[in-house]
């Protein structure tokens, strides 16, 4: 039940009367708007999708208003809220379009629809407050529906007026006695029982209002639901209100701050299953709520990182989601943006679990989406969507509203997507340059005033947008940066991570922030969350300054050490988005220890076994060698508990740290399959280069066809001629490899123990050895206990007792490997190009 309709029997508003606009016409929103505001229809939840927001619902107002003079006095004063509210609403664009600091004119016109939209706003709330005392005073219309819609109307008139102003406790007892009174109202009459749950939810939309404590909302919500009776299965009119009721409370409680995944995962199971068991005549089950509930379930398990149990709610989510959409219009259910939201969330997790491929093709279908021509509803403008609950081909329904992004916002979010997953620093202009330049391009206009993220509910809503538009944006930075330092050019990443921190920095008091561990929009008192990505990917670009320029090593190390620092005593360490940077920077952090033993000894925080400990560990649950995916198709069948990128680098530090080369060997064997899965080819020549140092001892062959391999993939990483930072240089970055694997293969000082059992004159490969002749051991580094134990360490040092016996002396080892390092240098024929050369 909308408060701003009128009740049966009277369907208009004056058209004739007295604009209050003075000249601006007083009129409806066309159809596609949002201009009214329903507390009295359940709450409103966010949809699986970049971040959302928890606003009440809001629907379309369709009314041929008849003169005031024909109305009782309340019903000409809630006809005059309802034109003044939607006059209000029509200047909302106008004020999310900044003016412009040069143009007067630009000024002149923003400060005059602001000056309208405040005097339309104190007249609605003055009008409320008229139409509540006569209603309240007049005998024939106190403790009636009148009064009953005139209260929870003001009471939701102030929650939207003074929401985000920093006046909320001015005008929140004002409210709440409304409020209090509507609820004594819907009490005091059996007939006016169905409007007590939804006048509840609104109670506890005026709690998070007011800042009251999370217990008492909580509490007051579990006895919410607690009341409400089981939804009858059967096909009425009162199990299709009841079963409303119950999914409202239910999506209210999945979008409570602070409320834990699992919290929120079980709030939407709750609606999955009463959609299941509640009947719409012979529709079978609530189609179309079913289908909300699975895509936003399969989101929150995106985010759990819960890759089984969102492939279960991705495979039901095919079969409730009906009518494939084939030329971007579509049926009427499911709208367009359910649709583009269903392919960005297969598009994320089939880019998680690795499956680069599946995740481009449904990328291209979001796309497609988002090009083609809007159809007659332009559903793609509206950010909320109407579900039925109950059968469609009956009257016995009703009508709940879900908060969904609209195309503006998908818009750009799929950009960042492509760019994300399009992640290949090959080619002159990579393609996920181009996405990511482009993304930055449509935030900016936005930013900057010049195009604005239609359609606008709120006024508060206005602050909310620009703040995601500016976090989007940073994201977008923080992507480029990475590119450019894959691509060598570092200039231009440390450029981008200078806009991504102005960018923060500009917009850090706009008010709410995208938060992945409690509700969609939290208020955040720092910048810690939004800068922490930005101080991760620095300390990248350090990193792979000290490998390839052999400087400033300790500074590297020193960042990664604060990422860790902050990841460990963050206010949320537990989040995905926390625990890949922790993953990446300890990762990091063990290459550089590894290229650069000294490290460890001289102001290193974090010893390298803990490191090793750390990335080992955080994936336990991994897939073992044995039963790891060798195919997409198999991880399909067989989804793996953690992201190819945490596998990727538990595989990687097992490589380096494990005891056996036949372990390393394996380990590294399962970090090429990944990396072939995933599409990274900066990756692949790293993994290449580590296999080619593992079997350099072995099978020289293969190893020579490794190195040249990943050679011919680093050599077309590099940036542009103009934007080189060493010149001469043929590779990119990705050649921090195999300058790694070189300093590992070189051998470690002998102790005199271990000198003395030496042979006096070397043997010859291959000659016979004496009958019972004592093997020497070669030791490992005393300083570094993971590294002595390196995937290419152990290659180097053990290649030659490798095969059960000594393979020859010292000098033998010593020229091998300078005739092995010698193919290494493909260019120059230097060994000096190998280690400033990453």
């Amino acid at each position: 039940m909308d408060p701003y309709a009128l009740p049966p029997g009277h369907t208009g508003a004056a058209q004739d009367h007295p604009s209050p606009t003075k000249r601006r016409r007083v009129a409806p929103p066309p159809p596609s708007s949002s201009s009214s505001v329903d507390p009295l229809a359940g709450p409103v939840t966010t949809l699986p999708a970049p971040p959302g927001s928890l606003q009440p619902a809001q629907t379309a107002v369709h009314i041929q208003p008849p003169p005031l003079a024909t109305l009782p006095a309340p019903l000409a004063l809630l006809s005059l809220a309802v034109s003044l509210r939607a006059s209000a609403h029509a200047l909302l664009p106008s004020l999310a379009k900044r003016p412009s600091a040069s143009s007067n004119s630009s000024q002149a016109r923003y400060a005059h629809a602001w000056a309208d939209y405040s005097r339309l706003q104190h007249a609605l709330v003055a009008v409320l407050r008229a139409a509540v005392t006569l209603t309240a005073t007049a005998s024939e219309y106190a403790g009636g529906r009148l009064e009953l819609r005139a209260c929870a109307m003001l009471a939701q008139q102030l929650v939207d007026m003074y929401e985000g102003s920093g006046h909320e406790k001015i005008v929140a007892p004002e409210a709440d006695r409304a409020l209090a009174r509507a609820i004594s109202i819907s009490q005091s009459h059996p007939s006016l029982a169905p409007y007590g749950p939804a006048l509840s939810l609104l109670h506890l939309r005026l709690a998070l209002f007011s800042s009251k404590p999370l217990k008492y909302i909580r509490t007051t919500l579990r006895r919410l639901l607690a009341s409400l009776s089981s939804p009858s299965p059967s096909p009425t009119a009162a199990a299709a209100a009841a079963a409303a009721a119950t999914y409202s409370a239910h999506a209210f409680a999945a979008s409570l701050p602070g409320a834990s995944l699992a919290e929120r995962l079980a709030a939407w199971d709750s609606v999955v299953s009463l959609a299941q068991q509640h009947r719409g005549g012979a529709q079978g089950p609530d189609a179309q709520v079913l289908g909300v509930a699975l895509l936003a379930s399969a989101r929150l398990a995106l985010k759990a990182e819960d890759y089984p149990r969102c492939a279960a709610l991705l495979d039901a989510l095919r079969d409730a989601l009906p009518g494939e959409d084939t030329d971007g219009r579509g049926a009427a259910w499911p709208p367009r943006v359910v649709r583009v939201q269903d392919r960005l969330v297969r598009c994320l997790y089939h880019a998680q679990v690795g499956d680069a491929k599946a995740a481009k093709e449904t990328l291209k279908e979001a796309h497609r989406l988002l090009d083609a021509a809007p159809g007659a509803d332009r559903s793609g403008e509206m950010d909320e969507v109407a579900v039925l609950v109950g059968g469609p081909g009956t009257h016995d329904t009703a009508t709940l509203h879900f908060k969904v992004p609209p195309q503006s916002t998908l818009y750009p979010f799929a950009f960042l997507a492509s760019a994300a997953i399009h992640l290949d620093p090959q080619g002159k202009t990579p393609r996920a340059q181009l996405f990511g330049e482009e993304g930055v391009r449509i935030v900016e206009q936005r930013l900057n005033g010049r195009e604005v993220s239609l359609p606008v509910p709120s006024l508060s809503s206005i602050t909310t947008t620009l703040h995601r538009s500016a976090a989007l944006k940073s994201r977008l930075h923080l992507l480029l940066a990475a590119l450019s330092t894959l691509r060598s050019d570092y200039p231009a990443a440390e450029a981008h991570l200078a806009h991504a921190v102005r960018v923060a920095r500009a917009h850090a008091d706009a008010g709410e922030a995208d938060d992945d561990d409690a509700t969609e929009t939290e208020t955040e008192s720092d910048l810690a969350g939004t800068l922490a990505p930005v101080a991760l990917a620095w300390a990248l670009v350090r990193c792979a300054r000290a490998a390839r320029e052999g400087k400033d090593e300790r500074e590297a190390q020193r960042a990664l050490e604060a990422v860790l620092d902050a990841t460990a005593r963050g206010p949320r360490p537990t989040t995905a988005q926390g625990a890949h940077m922790r993953r990446c920077a300890a990762l990091s952090l063990l290459l550089l220890r590894l290229g650069n033993p000294g490290l460890a000894a001289d102001g290193g925080v974090t010893s390298t076994d803990a490191l090793a400990r750390l990335l080992t560990s955080s994936s336990s649950s991994a897939l073992p060698a044995a039963s790891s995916p060798s195919s997409p198709a198999a991880a399909a069948a067989f989804p793996p508990r953690t992201s190819a990128p945490a596998r990727l680098a538990t595989a990687l530090a097992s490589a380096l740290t494990v005891g056996s080369i036949t372990a390393s060997k394996t380990a590294l064997s399962q970090a090429l399959t990944l990396t072939n899965q995933m599409g990274a080819t900066h990756a692949r020549a790293g993994v290449l280069a580590l296999l080619a140092n593992v079997f350099l001892w072995t099978r020289e062959g293969e190893a020579q066809k490794m190195l040249a391999s990943a050679l011919r993939l680093a050599s077309s990483f590099g940036s542009a001629a103009p934007h080189r930072t060493v010149d001469g240089v043929p590779v990119g970055h990705a050649r921090l490899s195999l300058w790694l694997g070189e300093r590992l293969a070189g051998r470690p000082p002998l102790s005199p123990r271990a000198r003395r059992e030496l042979p006096r004159e070397p043997q010859r490969r291959g000659a016979p050895r004496r009958a019972g002749a004592r093997q020497p051991r070669v030791q490992g580094d005393a300083r570094e206990g993971g590294a002595r134990r390196g995937a290419a360490g152990a290659g180097a040092a053990g290649g030659c007792q490798d095969g059960g016996g000594v393979k020859g002396g010292r000098d033998i080892c010593r020229a091998r490997r300078e005739r092995w390092v010698g193919t290494l240098d493909l260019t120059r024929g230097r060994r000096e190009l190998l280690v400033g050369s990453v």
